[in-house]
């Protein structure tokens, strides 16, 4: 009896990881070229670098000069007020966190 459900299970297995146990193959001939980004400066100072890949996705990234390195004498804490304003510490008290 024990034999036969170590058998099942082993059955059972067996066909549930057959998906798993194939590698996928990449077609070298579907790689899409590597293009350049186009670095584009606005009349407000925002550098916008863009990369057009033909998808019908789009992604955007917001990539800041930010923390106590590029504050300056006069604005120092504003890193700190800004990681509690919006709950990104972990170590915040949960009475001084912002709903």
């Amino acid at each position: 009896m024990t034999s036969r459900t170590s058998s099942r299970l082993l059955r059972s297995l067996k066909a549930r990881l057959y998906g798993t146990s194939a590698t996928a193959t990449s077609d070298s001939s579907a790689q899409l070229t590597k293009q350049a980004p186009r670095i584009t400066k606005l009349d407000n100072g925002l550098t916008v670098a863009s990369l057009e890949n033909n998808s019908p996705i789009s992604q955007i990234a917001l990539v800041v000069n930010a923390g106590s390195r590029f504050e300056s004498y006069s604005d120092a804490g504003v890193t700190h007020f800004l990681r509690n304003a919006t709950n990104l510490t972990e170590h915040t008290p949960q009475k001084q966190k912002t709903k």
